[in-house]
C-alpha cells in the first residue's frame, strides 16, 4: 500500500499548475534525438522525491547502454516548473528511455526522454540495433 501511495504522490507532483503554460518544444524523430544525445540509455525509475516547487528528483539504476557511457547509477531532475511545463512525469518502479547530454541533471519531454511505454517502437528498434551488432 505504501509503494502505490507514493507512485500516486509523485505522479501528481508533476501534474502542471493551472497558472502554468503548456510544454512547447520541437519534437525530433527518435534518429534526431540519437544523434544529438550523448549518452542513450533504458534505466529503471528505483525513488523519486519532490525538491523544490514542482520538480522531482529521481535515482535510475542503468539497466541497458545504447549510446556513449553511463554509471549503473543516474539522479536526475524532472523539471516541472517555469514559464513552460516540460518534465517527465515519474513512476517509481517504471522503465524509461533516457536521452541525455555530458552536463545534463534532468531530463524533459523536449530531449525525448521517457517512459518506454510511451516509446515502445523506439526501445525496439534500440534494442534490435544493438543485438544486430
Amino acid at each position: 500500500m505504501a509503494k502505490w501511495l507514493g507512485a500516486v504522490l509523485v505522479a501528481f507532483s508533476t501534474a502542471i499548475p493551472a497558472d502554468l503554460h503548456a510544454c512547447e518544444c520541437a519534437l525530433a524523430t527518435a534518429d534526431e534525438k540519437y544523434e544529438l544525445a550523448t549518452v542513450v540509455v533504458s534505466a529503471r525509475l528505483m525513488s523519486a522525491k519532490i525538491v523544490e516547487g514542482w520538480n522531482v528528483l529521481g535515482t535510475f539504476e542503468v539497466r541497458e547502454t545504447f549510446k556513449g557511457q553511463s554509471p549503473e547509477t543516474l539522479t536526475l531532475r524532472s523539471n516541472a516548473d517555469g514559464e513552460e511545463v516540460c518534465g517527465v512525469s515519474y513512476v517509481v518502479g517504471g522503465l524509461y528511455l533516457l536521452y541525455l547530454t555530458d552536463d545534463d541533471e534532468s531530463i524533459s519531454y523536449c530531449d525525448g526522454s521517457g517512459l518506454v511505454s510511451f516509446r515502445k517502437q523506439e526501445y525496439d528498434d534500440l534494442v534490435g540495433s544493438k543485438n544486430e551488432k
